[in-house]
């Protein structure tokens, strides 16, 4: 997934798509559930078989940092800013470093690019 314009919520859920069940019952920052339930902001996720209380961008995005860390997955993240920085966060097998970089304006439309891989 190269290359890609996508949210977090996308990018999220395609991490637990990777990422065995319970391992995301046991470790999420979310408050999960192992049934349907949709009440008080739960949304089932039929690919995970879970309820999950999904948060708010710093949330959602902490989640991403946290489930490529403990599954040692490759995370390369670039996230241009309103102010024209970008934020590069950069997990291998587990290690996680991060830099922001000044730039010139980018177009709007370009949010970030993003790939990952599996672990070994």
């Amino acid at each position: 997934m190269e290359g890609k314009e996508l949210n977090y919520t996308s990018i999220v859920r395609k991490i637990w798509e990777l990422t065995p069940r319970q391992i995301i019952y046991d470790n999420s920052n979310f408050d999960t559930k192992d049934y349907n339930y949709s009440k008080y902001g739960y949304k089932w996720i039929y690919e995970i078989q879970l309820s999950v209380q999904i948060g708010n961008t710093s949330q959602i995005l902490n989640e991403i940092i946290h489930m490529c860390v403990l599954m040692k997955y490759t995370l390369n993240l670039e996230i241009v800013l309103q102010n024209i920085d970008t934020l590069m966060i950069k997990i291998d097998q587990g290690s996680l470093s991060y830099d922001v970089q000044s730039g010139k304006k980018v177009s709007n439309r370009m949010l970030f690019n993003h790939t990952y891989g599996y672990y070994s």
